[in-house]
């Protein structure tokens, strides 16, 4: 690739050369029992890693934990006091120029990971995105201002925001560089894709036009893809699917090397009553922190509910089309 678009009369060099930008957390615990029984400390850290991976997926940023005696550049505080903050994060400075960026989260808001399955839920108060509302607050400690139209615009609702838009790829990649990515490997969902664990009458069928995973109400299941990426180093997993009826809930994304697990990634989509006939289609991307040299092919494993959860007045039955599975790789 010669670079990335970022506009019509401009474009960002690509580079190969990847900034190391050191990262520590404390608070762990502090988040981990603020919600009830919702989180726990490997769902807090799934979260901070995916909200890490949104920018390394796109820009040439190394997040790693720093070495013995090295200071963090950017220090992420999980706090809780009895008192919630008018903001949900807080950031202060920026790694620019040899910078440090303290970014504070308050956890005595109501927060969310796994939006449509957490079952404890504080009645009559405003839940937030913590994976988004994270990515916001590492794309400030990145050096981004606030920009209309994108993750990092001034202010966010509290749906599931956990994606770049243009403007946020345009900005961050105006300060760090473009990604020189090399292949993507794609699945071959026809041969390698197969359900487990799936509830009786969860039924999977394959064709050129990928998978369909279709069954009844109050049913899940795991679908299991293989992407041929041995050898490569896998930068960010791509997901394309529709969600073709409203009652159809794709939660937990988890990635392995061969046997070994590699990283998890909270999902959380749910297409909305009003999405037409056609459904609601998603193209998502998870960055990987830290990258992975892969020493076998990528196992992925999608978990998928069909459910009425949430009161949804949807039929008696779920359907949910995977249209591509697919890793993005660096030279």
């Amino acid at each position: 690739m010669l670079g990335q678009e970022i506009g019509s009369l401009e474009t960002v060099p690509s580079v190969n050369h990847f900034k190391r930008v050191t990262f520590s957390v404390d608070g762990i615990d502090i988040a981990a029992t603020s919600q009830k029984r919702n989180f726990n400390k490997e769902k807090v850290n799934l979260a901070v890693r995916q909200a890490l991976g949104l920018w390394s997926a796109v820009a040439p940023v190394d997040f790693q934990s720093p070495i013995v005696g090295e200071k963090a550049a950017i220090r992420i505080h999980f706090v809780k006091d009895g008192n919630k903050s008018e903001e949900v994060g807080l950031t202060g400075g920026s790694i620019l120029n040899g910078g440090i960026a303290i970014i504070s989260m308050d956890c005595d808001n109501q927060l969310f990971i796994d939006r449509f399955l957490e079952a404890d839920q504080f009645p009559g108060n405003p839940s937030f995105d913590l994976i988004g509302f994270l990515g916001h607050e590492v794309g400030h400690a990145l050096g981004l201002d606030h920009i209309p139209g994108g993750l990092m615009q001034a202010s966010l609702n509290t749906g599931v925001l956990r994606r770049l838009f243009p403007p946020d790829i345009r900005e961050v990649q105006k300060l760090h560089g473009a990604l020189h990515l090399a292949t993507t490997a794609k699945a071959n969902l026809a041969d390698t894709a197969q359900l487990i664990d799936a509830s009786p009458g969860i039924v999977l069928q394959k064709g050129t036009f990928g998978l369909v995973v279709f069954g009844p109400m109050e049913t899940k299941t795991l679908l299991d893809v293989l992407v041929p990426a041995k050898g490569l180093v896998a930068n960010a997993l791509r997901l394309k699917y529709t969600t073709v009826t409203a009652n159809v809930f794709v939660n937990q994304v988890e990635t392995f090397d061969g046997l070994i697990p590699i990283q998890r990634f909270a999902v959380s989509s749910r297409s909305s009553i009003d999405a037409g006939l056609a459904g609601k289609r998603s193209n998502l991307q998870f960055g990987f922190v830290p990258r992975r040299p892969m020493r076998n092919d990528m196992l992925v494993r999608i978990e998928i509910h069909f459910t009425k959860k949430d009161g949804h007045p949807a039929s008696d039955f779920g359907v949910v089309q995977v249209d591509e599975v697919s890793v993005e790789t660096i030279s």
